[in-house]
């Protein structure tokens, strides 16, 4: 009874996405349920990922950005001058890395192994001047005002954007992993870190 009624949400989701309680009907119940008829999807590419999740099959993580941060440690006594250098280099390697999987994968024949790539920064906290949302800042009352936290708190003030640069291969693709790894290695070598 529940895979049938989560197939029907999820018809009733895919007929009319835009339909508010149409998305409020999917629920961990209703995607686990219909995970098997997806299984049996004609769409090749929606019966190998369905059948990859629900086998946990999953795609094996190559945090480039790590390996990167660890070629070029930081010194402790760095300021902030010296960090943003040390991270502009490392998103500049991890670009060309990004670059050189995008254009490998587009020129793979098929059927090739799906590659995913997780690429983004994420500011910590925005001044209010930088961003009029309630939701990236804190504003203190001091007195009769508001002051924005970044302003009194030089913790806040100097917290680092976050980033990820992520590669993620089917587990038997070696193909794909040889080439990353190949690719890592060579921007390292080529900034004189090896």
């Amino acid at each position: 009874m529940g895979t049938r009624r989560g197939f029907l949400v999820n018809i009733r989701f895919a007929e009319h996405p835009d339909n508010l309680s149409n998305a409020f009907g999917l629920d961990d119940m209703v995607f686990w349920g219909a995970l098997p008829m997806m299984v049996d999807a004609d769409d090749a590419i929606i019966a190998d990922y369905a059948r990859r999740l629900w086998l946990r099959d999953l795609p094996k993580c190559i945090d480039v950005r790590q390996r990167f941060e660890h070629e070029f440690p930081l010194v402790r006594s760095a300021d902030q001058k010296e960090r943003a250098e040390r991270g502009a280099k490392i998103s500049l390697h991890c670009n060309n890395v990004v670059t050189a999987v995008e254009e490998w994968t587009g020129g793979r024949s098929e059927p090739a192994f799906p590659t995913f790539i997780d690429q983004d920064r994420r500011t910590p906290y925005k001044k209010f001047q930088d961003s009029q949302s309630l939701l990236n800042q804190i504003l203190i009352r001091s007195g009769d005002d508001h002051v924005d936290m970044a302003d009194i708190s030089p913790v806040v003030a100097s917290a680092e954007t976050f980033e990820v640069c992520r590669v993620y291969i089917s587990e038997g693709d070696t193909e794909a992993r040889d080439m990353i790894e190949n690719k890592i290695r060579t921007e390292c070598r080529a900034r004189g870190v090896v």
